[in-house]
């Protein structure tokens, strides 16, 4: 909110000096969205929708997202990361802590819907490499002659 107030995106001025103490920021906000600690992890949702709302509604796009498209690309890769079952998770017999831990993934999956209505070419292009390389890693394992491929998301 405080971004949208300030005046200007001409290099210098306000509205850009924000930005970039923001892009500073969100650095930090990725790695407590990638801390192991659940509670500690969901604590950086709001802070990424908000700022995603936000640049959804400026209507950057393209070459207008100029800086903000790394940034996406290291959410992406951060929720990607996150998105992983944990090996203590019970499939056949889930609890309390299954039931969170797919509340969480659901909150994972609207940050990740939020990013491709932003930057929906810059989306593709990461899903299409994150599926190409673990097509690639199974196709390795297989030839190796194991018998069968491990996907790192199930």
């Amino acid at each position: 909110e405080c971004w949208e107030k300030l005046p200007g995106a001409e290099v210098g001025s306000p509205g850009a000096r924000a930005c970039d103490m923001l892009h500073e920021l969100l650095a930090l906000v990725l790695c407590v969205l990638e801390s192991e600690d659940l509670p500690t992890s969901h604590t950086a949702a709001p802070f990424l929708l908000a700022y995603l709302n936000r640049l959804r509604r400026v209507g950057l796009s393209g070459d207008g997202l100029g800086a903000h498209r790394g940034a996406l690309r290291r959410t992406l890769l951060a929720l990607t990361k996150c998105v992983c079952y944990p090996e203590t998770y019970a499939f056949d017999d889930p609890d309390e802590a299954e039931e969170e831990f797919q509340a969480y993934r659901r909150d994972l999956a609207t940050l990740f819907k939020a990013v491709a209505r932003v930057d929906r070419d810059g989306t593709l292009s990461f899903t299409y490499e994150l599926v190409q390389s673990t097509a690639d890693r199974a196709a390795a394992t297989l030839s190796e002659g194991s018998g069968s491929a491990s996907l790192p998301f199930a």
